[in-house]
């Protein structure tokens, strides 16, 4: 896997500088980034990101405005015995996120988990397997972390868009953001989290991995029930059930295709943009207090969301307090206003719930 996107590097270089100067803008905007899945050449690669652009323009932005063309890290398309032994290898790693006791149940529940994961032969196997790979220590995955990590630093909300064995990599993202990821000045995305996964024929057993399950507004699925390549992984080595009831596709008889069984189709690519837009709105974002700085003896400085309709003061004293379902009008009347404390004691004190951040 390399990260392609010359783009993408600028970006990570300039880094929070970027950030910093641009939050008060990008807080309302939206980030795709496009994985790949397996035997997907460099031209496949970007013209599975132009078709994910073209999405977002006619059904994404409609609802939330676009912070920049869709972004990307390119899955390398190895040789075919190795891309077959590290997807192999990849998904025994993401089965040893779950314990033994939910693989048993899960097979007995008829959830997707073939039989020979319901065996002790597969607890050792995936014990040997973790001493050979961990997607952690992926040298190309360690990559992805350290550019992701900047484009969250940019402030705008930022979906993975994975598609196929691209899903191992999102779901690692994800959790490994999910648990450690800080926002300048201290705010985890734990607890704000600007963060999600659109999984688009997934192999994985759970979208958004370990952590996956803490986030679940965060996260979005969209597999053919004609899918036959993630059939033959359900049926194998199991897998998330299909969530699309499509039709019979001339054009790609196996149902995989990322254009033209997903977001080339009518039904799919409006389910998959319902889906961003969905996961987007549920986003909460970081503490925007600096968005604007003022004069005045009661605050230092404040931000909003339209989306979440909150309002973050930072007042003299030091606190920052965040207001919730704030209409934007009375943010306007803040920002005319010629005593900042004045209106805050008229129009929000009092008025809105709130809670203090700090």
């Amino acid at each position: 896997m390399k990260l392609v996107s010359v783009f993408l590097f600028l970006l990570v270089w300039m880094g929070p500088g970027y950030a910093k100067s641009s939050c008060g803008e990008e807080v309302d905007s939206l980030q795709l980034i496009y994985i790949n899945g397996m035997f997907t050449d460099l031209s496949g690669f970007w013209s599975n990101a132009n078709d994910l652009d073209q999405l977002q323009n006619q059904k994404v932005s409609l609802y939330i405005p676009k912070k920049n063309l869709v972004m990307g890290y390119q899955n390398r398309d190895e040789g075919t015995v190795e891309q077959l032994i590290q997807v192999f290898l990849q998904k025994l790693d993401s089965a040893g996120e779950m314990s033994w006791e939910e693989l048993f149940w899960r097979f007995i529940n008829g959830e997707g988990i073939g039989s020979f994961e319901a065996t002790p032969f597969f607890h050792l196997w995936s014990e040997a397997v973790s001493e050979y790979y961990q997607l952690g220590t992926d040298e190309d995955y360690a990559g992805m972390a350290n550019a992701l990590s900047s484009h969250l630093r940019g402030c705008a909300r930022t979906i993975l868009v994975s598609h196929s064995q691209g899903n191992f990599y999102g779901d690692g993202l994800f959790s490994e953001m999910a648990e450690g990821f800080v926002f300048d000045a201290d705010w985890p995305l734990a607890d704000y989290p600007m963060l999600g996964q659109m999984a688009i024929a997934t192999p994985s057993y759970r979208v958004g991995g370990h952590r996956g399950g803490d986030y679940a507004d965060l996260l979005g699925n969209v597999t053919n029930d004609t899918d036959l390549v993630m059939a033959g992984v359900r049926a194998t080595v199991g897998a998330l059930p299909a969530t699309f009831s499509a039709e019979f596709n001339i054009h790609d008889w196996t149902g995989h295709g990322f254009y033209d069984s997903y977001v080339g189709q009518p039904g799919q690519s409006e389910a998959i943009a319902n889906r961003i837009v969905g996961i987007a709105y549920s986003m909460v974002p970081w503490p925007m207090h600096d968005q604007h700085a003022v004069t005045s003896s009661a605050m230092d400085s404040f931000g909003y969301s339209k989306i979440n309709r909150m309002l973050d003061i930072e007042f003299v004293s030091g606190g920052i307090y965040r207001y919730y379902d704030v209409p934007h009008s009375i943010v306007s009347g803040l920002h005319e206003a010629e005593s900042k404390g004045r209106y805050f004691h008229q129009a929000i004190r009092d008025v809105f719930e709130y809670e203090r951040l700090n």
